[in-house]
Order: C-alpha cells, then structure tokens, then sequence
C-alpha cells in the first residue's frame, strides 16, 4: 500500500543521502497528506522497535525500575492512563528473571496500545506466598479470538519466555472487560 511504501521510504532516506533536515521535512510533507496519520504511525512502530532491540536496554534494571521506565515510555507515546502499583516486598529476583519478565510486560504494553483500544492500564506487582505476582490490565476491548488462536507471534513470546522463567501465564478477561495476563513466578527454595 502508499502508506507502507511511504514510511519506509522516509526511514530509508534518513540513512545519510540526505540531511536530517531534509528528511525531517520529507516527514511533515507526508504527513500533511492522507497518508500522513499511517506514515507517523509507521515511523513510531519502527522506532520503537528498533529501540527495544538493544539487548542491553534492561540490563542493571530492578524489576520496579524497569517496570517504571516502560510505564513512562507508554504514556509518551499513547493517550493511555497508565498506573503502576507496586506492593509487598521487592522480589529477590536474578538479572535475567527481571529482563525476562520486563520484555513480557513490554510487549504486554506494546499490544495494548496497537489492539486493545483502551483508556487506562494498570500494572501491579506484588510479592505474595504464591511468589512474584504481576499483572497488565486494560480496559479495551478485549481479545477477539482465544489467546491460543493468535496468529501473532506477541502473545506465543510472551507464554514462551514465561515457560523459560517456569511461572505460570495466564491471559483472562478483566474485570473492565478487557483484558488481564498475569504471571505468577513461584517463590523459589532456598
């Protein structure tokens, strides 16, 4: 389609064949157009996820300060309400347990603001006898087809980098009528 061709040439011309103001104005041009709403939001998806490429982004982060940054990173870029509660003790959680845990809620997010269709988003952790409790709820229109019928490849991700962690993950309808994942990490043996 125009728009797809249109957001990759402006991403292709910014590679150093043109200035970066040239290439800014190529931007607003389009996006003056009918075509400029598709080629912004083209343009913000691949920079986002060129962004959260970096294999280090949450490298030195705890669970609660990684959880903030994605919380903050949200609300810059979507009209989304979003609330982090964060209650108990902090988890004692290794380096790679955190990252593994903040790419599910990143792409939890990441899902939220391109399907969910919602207004608010509440992200809760807590530390209870079951073990390290978190959950991502919205309230969108929830999922249309079962969680195990995606054809996405965000949702298949997220269960499989939980199954790596050996927590329970679990994708229900929430209480708003869109939707809850929770993941529950077991309180491990000393």
């Amino acid at each position: 389609a125009r728009g797809d061709a249109v957001g990759v040439e402006v991403v292709g011309r910014a590679d150093g064949r043109e200035s970066t103001e040239v290439a800014s104005r190529r931007v607003i041009l389009i996006c003056g157009t009918d075509e400029g709403p598709k080629a912004v939001t083209v343009i913000r998806d691949i920079r986002n996820y060129i962004l959260a490429l970096r294999p280090q982004r949450f490298q030195g982060c705890d669970l609660a300060g990684g959880l903030e940054e994605l919380a903050r990173e949200l609300r810059a870029n979507s009209f989304l309400s979003v609330q982090l509660q964060v209650e108990g003790a902090r988890p004692e959680l290794s380096a790679s347990q955190t990252v593994e845990i903040l790419h599910i809620v990143q792409e939890a997010l990441s899902n939220i603001r391109k399907h969910a269709r919602a207004t608010r988003v509440h992200v809760f952790l807590s530390e209870t006898t079951e073990g390290t409790v978190l959950e991502v709820v919205d309230d969108g229109i929830g999922l249309s087809v079962a969680p195990s019928a995606s054809r996405g490849n965000g949702l298949r991700n997220m269960r499989e980098r939980a199954r790596s962690l050996g927590a329970n993950f679990e994708i229900v309808q929430s209480e708003e009528g869109g939707t809850c994942i929770r993941l529950v990490l077991p309180v491990q043996p000393a």
